[in-house]
């Protein structure tokens, strides 16, 4: 840098000279030594920045640039600068010097982009080629706070599907105001207010009307304050909600059973009745109840239809058969037998007259029915009873045979049934029922001996016999005859008994029971 000033200064004397042919005065060479030595001197100064207006320079992130006149000398030799932090230049900081030169003046244009953020100490530094001279100047940059946003509606956003009778949060942004009103337009039709006056926060849950659906709906929020900011929505839509019908039960794959009761149930129906119909596949079976009030249930007895696991109950709105729902595919079959007989078990001989005693357990209902069948062919033998687990029965008059059951039967679900293992009711069994075993007879007193269940064409034979079972004949009674009069006149002791033999059939026979003749 010296030498090349040195070298402009000689080239200025030469060309403000004589002549390069003329030989030079004395006087002409000290006048050209004092300028190389003045331009040697200023070569050696260096700027100097003694004041900045303003003294301290505030830069607003992306805001405006900044203009600063620096103060000191030889200031127009400057050819840059930059605003340093910890000693390196702040990226995102641009400084530009006025091309216009005075020695004691210079101004600066300094802008900061939105990158810089505030914070730090930071400086002004100015630059003569790589040689760098501290300014006095304060430097701060502040982050300006984010500008308001503009008034917008966020939701219902444009397009939007609203349903009439549901709930809708209208939301908002950027009104200024404390307080706000909200007012429904279909394009510029007022539709009504939709709040007169709701705080000002963002957002109001509004329940949609039940207006004529269109696509051109809009809300106008306005605020209250002194500012009277409006902002409107995008368009939107508004309509009648969505039929959403569910049927809850029966469940997909559900298994029901003929003769129990099953509770259908649903949701979503609008109208104040419902219609419900069974299907196989897409086979109508039939109507399980052709209206019914709409509270969401329905108490079924489940029929006797055939198995399979293709069956589908569909629900149907009354007021409105266009809206209907089907259930999912469940299984219908017969209903698991949980009856268990202890009484008769199978394999068994009952006789007419007799009194047997038919239990059995696995009964859900209060009252059973209690069927005899003979083979397929049916008989009753009570209609109703309570299911306490057993019944008395006398065997009727009846033909016998080896193939009779008998069927409990639950009253609440009369597809739930039970069926007992076959066995044989026979004839009735000859009975002597007086006298009974321990009775005393006084000696030479009258006894009457009675019988049963001989055939009533029988005629019987009547003995008495001894403790040592020899027995004497006492005559013969004629057919359907019950009774006989005896004196006691034998021995006395004990061990007597009475012996009735059919005279028709020797293999029916009855012996009372052991009684004993006193004096």
């Amino acid at each position: 840098m010296r030498q090349r000033l040195l070298w402009a200064a000689l080239a200025a004397l030469l060309v403000a000279g004589p002549g390069l042919t003329e030989r030079p005065s004395d006087e002409d060479s000290g006048r050209k030594n004092e300028i190389l030595l003045s331009a040697e001197n200023k070569a050696q100064q260096a700027p100097v920045v003694r004041g900045t207006d303003p003294s301290e320079i505030t830069l607003v992130s992306g805001g405006a640039p900044v203009t600063v006149t620096l103060s000191g000398s030889d200031l127009d030799r400057l050819d840059g600068g930059y605003v340093a932090a910890s000693g390196r230049p702040l990226a995102g900081v641009e400084v530009q010097l006025d091309r216009s030169t005075s020695p004691n003046s210079r101004r600066l244009t300094i802008v900061a982009d939105s990158r810089v953020l505030s914070g730090g100490r930071l400086e002004l530094v100015v630059t003569l080629g790589r040689s760098t001279v501290s300014t006095p100047a304060r430097v701060i940059v502040v982050t300006p706070p984010p500008a308001p946003a503009d008034p917008v509606v966020t939701s219902p956003a444009a397009g939007e599907q609203l349903y009439s009778g549901q709930s809708h949060v209208i939301t908002w942004a950027g009104v200024e105001g404390a307080e706000v009103k909200i007012d429904l337009y279909r394009g510029n039709l007022h539709q009504g207010t939709v709040v007169e006056l709701t705080p000002n926060d963002g957002s109001f849950e509004w329940t949609v009307p039940g207006f004529m659906a269109a696509a051109n709906y809009h809300l106008m929020v306005r605020d209250l304050s002194g500012a009277y900011q409006v902002v409107t929505s995008p368009d939107f839509a508004i309509g009648p909600a969505p039929v959403t019908i569910e049927v809850l039960t029966p469940g997909a794959g559900e298994q029901l059973y003929s003769g129990q009761s099953y509770v259908i149930t649903w949701t979503g129906v609008e109208g104040p009745e419902v219609k419900i119909d069974l299907y196989r596949g897409d086979l109508h079976q039939g109507t399980i109840v052709a209206f019914t009030p709409n509270d969401g249930s329905f108490e079924w007895t489940v029929p006797s239809y055939m198995a399979a696991a293709n069956y589908r109950v569909l629900v149907r709105d009354v007021s409105d058969a266009a809206q209907y729902e089907s259930s999912g595919n469940f299984a219908l079959g017969p209903a698991p037998i949980l009856i268990e007989f202890t009484s008769p078990l199978g394999g068994e001989v009952w006789h007419v007259g007799q009194i047997y005693t038919i239990s059995w357990t696995g009964v859900d209902g209060p009252g059973v029915r209690i069927d005899l069948y003979r083979g397929s062919s049916p008989g009753t033998i009570s209609y109703s009873t309570p299911n306490d687990g057993s019944e008395e029965w006398q065997v009727p008059p009846m033909a016998s045979a080896s193939n009779y059951r008998i069927i409990i039967r639950d009253l609440e679900k009369p597809g739930v049934f039970k069926s007992s293992v076959e066995f044989t009711i026979a004839a009735a069994v000859p009975v002597v029922t007086s006298p009974t075993e321990g009775d005393v007879v006084p000696a030479n007193s009258t006894v009457t001996v009675e019988w049963t269940d001989f055939p009533s064409d029988h005629a019987v034979r009547i003995e008495i016999c001894k403790p040592d079972q020899s027995c004497i004949n006492l005559g013969t009674k004629a057919a359907g005859a019950s009774s006989h009069n005896w004196v006691a006149n034998v021995t006395p002791g004990a061990g007597y008994h009475f012996k009735v033999t059919s005279t028709s059939d020797p293999s029916l026979s009855a012996v009372s029971g052991s009684f004993e003749i006193v004096e």
